[in-house]
């Protein structure tokens, strides 16, 4: 929606000079592509989300679950002119320029790794306990037993509230 308001905007406001188009949902490739098409004009401009991070190591920061722990700590941190500032001075030298910032969702669980598929969880005392409180808020974590020498191992689920 924001890019498509963008397009809009922009192709009002310039009249032909110069056009907009947007092409959501990777259409066009991964964030991973993008970035490296970006640098030599193909495409000429792209919003990326967490990608940042295969640019330059120090945008991982911002992948760190819990770092961020709402929307109102997220504007601040993204209007911190010093945070910015060594966020952004080294990216021309790399092709790339920053037009602006917004709160793409804030990261409480890694989605990078972890649990890919689960079976047979019990989980009605849980929700018991969830209808009991009211609060349906909890950390699932699932931490693999500790196996030396092994390749893979069974998990340990944990629903912690």
């Amino acid at each position: 929606m924001v890019a498509q308001e963008y397009a809009g905007r922009v192709n009002a406001e310039l009249k032909g000079r110069v056009e907009v188009k947007v092409f959501h949902s990777s259409q066009l490739g991964t964030d991973e592509q993008m970035i490296k098409g970006i640098k030599i004009g193909a495409p000429e401009m792209f919003m990326p989300s967490t990608v940042m991070s295969t640019v330059d190591g120090k945008y991982g920061l911002f992948e760190m679950p819990y770092i961020i722990v709402n929307r109102a700590h997220m504007k601040k941190v993204s209007e911190n002119k010093q945070l910015q500032s060594a966020l952004f001075e080294g990216l021309p030298a790399k092709g790339i320029r920053i037009l602006g910032v917004w709160e793409n969702g804030f990261r409480h669980v890694t989605n990078n790794v972890g649990l890919l598929a689960g079976e047979i969880f019990y989980l009605e005392d849980l929700a018991r306990d969830c209808t009991q409180d009211g609060v349906y808020e909890f950390m699932f974590v699932a931490p693999p037993l500790p196996i030396t020498g092994a390749v893979g191992s069974p998990i340990n689920p944990l629903a912690i509230k």
